[in-house]
């Protein structure tokens, strides 16, 4: 970590989708003023300690291209509808796994 910056996880892999990352089932709705995001990641590296998680949701359903309507999103750590549960692991000094839980999680356009 940089002293001076927010710790940050990232919550890219899903649950039976390990290292697919384009075949995103995580589900991100337009709502007033933002997006819901709803589904489940694994594997979630520093989720518990960090104070957003970097995430990617499929926001649009595009036949043909598993790319496009596939968009990054910055979630504030706590947010209602966000449940983060540790992984346990080998080592006490490993970097913390998480799964990470989404339901209706309000993210702002700004």
């Amino acid at each position: 970590m940089t002293p001076g910056v927010a710790p940050s996880g990232w919550t890219a892999t899903e649950c039976l989708l390990p290292l697919r990352q384009l075949r995103v089932k995580t589900t991100a709705r337009r709502a007033d003023g933002g997006w819901l995001v709803n589904g489940q990641k694994i594997w979630s590296s520093g989720a518990k300690e960090a104070s957003h998680l970097l995430l990617l949701a499929r926001s649009d359903t595009h036949e043909g291209s598993r790319a496009r309507g596939v968009t990054s999103f910055l979630v504030n750590n706590p947010s209602d509808g966000l449940v983060v549960r540790h992984i346990p692991k080998v080592g006490m000094r490993g970097f913390g796994s998480c799964e990470v839980f989404l339901d209706d999680v309000f993210v702002p356009d700004d």
